[in-house]
């Protein structure tokens, strides 16, 4: 992932990943400054959100969605 960002949102949870930290920092500080039209409170790293699970090894940072492959596979009448 080069130059990206991307935001997940559910309702009142995001989640923004992306390649730079510092890419992250910019987007939230304008997110809770431009107007204060957000409020937003920063977590740890998370392990899943959605049902879509985040592995991170070193560092790469990995979305699946474990459901959606077992449903395909449980679709195809493969064992998963």
């Amino acid at each position: 992932m080069k130059n990206v960002i991307i935001v997940l949102v559910y309702v009142d949870n995001c989640i923004i990943v992306s390649d730079s930290q510092t890419r992250i920092h910019i987007l939230v500080h304008l997110l809770k400054n431009e107007k204060k039209q957000f409020i937003l409170t920063e977590e740890e790293m998370i392990n899943k959100f959605l049902g879509i699970s985040i592995t991170q090894l070193e560092d790469e940072r990995y979305l699946t969605i474990p459901y959606l492959k077992n449903h395909q596979l449980h679709q195809n009448g493969l064992p998963y």
